[in-house]
């Protein structure tokens, strides 16, 4: 195993650049796909129902549908009185999340325009559920009023405020495929063009100093057969595959770990798993096309940065043009984000066609694989 050795031995060589692409990729999770995560979340939140209590002193037709609406949309409960002490205790508590007193007169005052001191709400200041029931609240008393506003009756008013309130619950449910992407995604996303920018930019180099002309001849000269020596060499490089692979799932599980539990996951691993075969194919393939290394670094950028630009790793599918989403068709990083899609639950597709995707990776990566080997027969001819 003398050659495998000597590849790790050159590849710790260039292992600075291959860090400095994990430590772009920390700082991509830290100050992208955790924030994204966040934030998508937040967008989710409409899902969030507020446990309430109610003190109706009006009992109108107004203070009752409102009552009704709200009960629809979040939890109703009951505490035992709403004197200022009780409220406050079942707040701190958090067995409510939100107080409305409804005070006499609250109908007639609506009317003028003048619900202040009929209306009293109490929340958990700062909770996703409390800033949802108060924007609940307001926007049907909004609603309402546009139709007070407009010549109906209180109870006419209401009861087409409940339609429009229904018509929305509705379309919000039909709107459900169009769920925000997962952190695990969006992570297993930008892994595809890293994977891609540090092989290209580590193992390209270490697979040109093996391949000159002086170190082949004296390797050849010597006891090794020339395919036990290729043999080591595709090892070595597979193993460094894995071994990135390795890091990047560990990383995952430490920084989302709940996710990296669910049965999906494995999915993921194997998708990525995928990439990565693409991107030791692109590596076998231009390190037979140049043996300059400085043309490295910018074929890595060319390459990686490329396909993650029009095959939507930097922007999302969504906002591309159809001739370029043509274009994509024909690179593997479009199939890889495709399959993390359905993966994620944001495109429908069964578990069969996420396998047909990571085929078609598979694929690209045996076909630049056999025009890398083409091209090196060739070269080998002319040599010789």
């Amino acid at each position: 195993m003398q050659v495998f050795k000597l590849y790790f031995k050159v590849l710790r060589k260039y292992i600075g650049t291959m860090i400095m692409y994990v430590g772009i990729f920390i700082g991509i999770t830290l100050g992208v796909i955790v924030p994204q995560a966040v934030r998508n979340q937040e967008k989710n939140y409409t899902d969030e129902k507020c446990d309430f209590a109610v003190f109706d002193y009006d009992e109108s037709i107004l203070s009752k549908a409102l009552t009704a609406y709200l009960e629809t949309t979040h939890n109703l409960k009951v505490i035992k009185n709403d004197n200022k002490e009780t409220i406050q205790d079942e707040l701190y508590i958090m067995n409510i999340h939100s107080v409305i007193r409804i005070n006499e007169g609250f109908e007639e005052a609506f009317k003028t325009g003048k619900v202040e001191e009929f209306l009293e709400t109490y929340v958990i200041p700062g909770t996703i559920t409390a800033t949802l029931f108060e924007q609940n609240l307001n926007s049907y008393l909004s609603v309402v009023n546009t139709y007070i506003a407009a010549g109906f009756s209180v109870d006419e008013a209401t009861k087409k405020a409940d339609e429009v309130a229904k018509t929305s619950t509705e379309i919000i449910e039909n709107d459900e495929k169009a769920k925000a992407e997962s952190a695990l995604s969006i992570y297993f996303k930008y892994a595809s063009w890293v994977f891609i920018a540090m092989c290209v930019s580590g193992i390209t180099v270490v697979l040109i100093a093996l391949n000159k002309k002086e170190l082949r001849n004296r390797i050849e000269c010597s006891a090794y057969k020339f395919v036990k020596m290729n043999m080591e060499i595709v090892l070595g490089v597979v193993v460094t595959g894995v071994i990135i692979c390795a890091v990047f799932v560990v990383a995952a599980l430490i920084v989302f770990p709940e996710q990296m539990l669910e049965p999906k996951a494995v999915l993921y691993v194997l998708n990525a798993l995928c990439i990565m075969a693409v991107a030791l194919a692109i590596t076998f393939f231009i390190s037979k096309v140049t043996d300059k290394v400085p043309v490295i670094s910018l074929m890595s950028n060319v390459i990686g940065l490329g396909m993650a630009f029009l095959c939507g790793v930097f922007v999302p599918m969504e906002f591309l043009s159809d001739t370029v989403i043509k274009v994509a068709r024909f690179m593997p990083v479009y199939w890889n984000i495709k399959a993390l899609q359905i993966i994620d639950g944001i495109q429908e597709g069964s578990v069969g066609t996420i396998f047909s995707y990571m085929g078609i990776q598979i694929l690209f990566a045996v076909a630049i694989l056999c025009i890398g080997m083409i091209i090196a027969r060739r070269k080998r001819v002319t040599y010789s």
